[in-house]
């Protein structure tokens, strides 16, 4: 099947849909450049080409009393790369590789200082030519962020994925540091 009709259509509709929430496109071109193998032995060389969109979708928002957000939104990324490799990184490499997600992101007061951050996501990461169940993602995680002042919030948490192979469940860190 010719994937450029297919392609040229999912990039068109995700212009639309970009210009209708908050998101991004961009198109990045990798040069050329040498693969080396662990010897240092010259093996082939590549460039790649990627395409990117990314767009967050609000739901809801409204604050409490005390000026505090509570959200939920949904964030879709999409990413095409199209690699050119020669010699043995060609037969080491796919040609083209998908990496898409869909989020549902919730973040909302607790008490006080606390808040929470939510989130659940599934996605794809794959060659094109090689989209099989194996290649669904989830994730998930939970983080509990403690404002200290107006510039500094730290917070914990865990996440849960299966992008290893088998689910992990993972110790998470949060800092938002902005300076006024």
């Amino acid at each position: 099947m010719d994937m450029k009709k297919p392609l040229m259509l999912f990039i068109m509709s995700l212009i639309a849909f970009t210009a209708l929430s908050q998101g991004s496109l961009s198109i990045d071109r990798f040069g050329y450049s040498d693969f080396r193998n662990s010897d240092g032995e010259r093996v082939g060389s590549g460039s790649m080409l990627r395409t990117k969109a990314e767009m967050t979708l609000p739901i809801t928002m409204k604050r409490d009393e005390a000026n505090r957000l509570s959200a939920w939104g949904i964030r879709i990324n999409a990413d095409y790369s199209r690699l050119n490799n020669r010699e043995t990184a060609a037969m080491l490499n796919p040609h083209e590789i998908l990496n898409t997600s869909i989020t549902l992101a919730h973040i909302r007061p607790l008490a006080g200082r606390w808040s929470m951050i939510a989130a659940l996501g599934v996605g794809i990461y794959a060659p094109t030519n090689y989209i099989r169940w194996k290649s669904l993602l989830g994730n998930g995680i939970a983080l509990f962020i403690y404002k200290i002042n107006d510039e500094l919030s730290l917070g914990f948490g865990g996440g849960l994925t299966n992008s290893y192979g088998p689910p992990v469940v993972m110790p998470m860190a949060y800092v938002n540091w902005q300076r006024k």
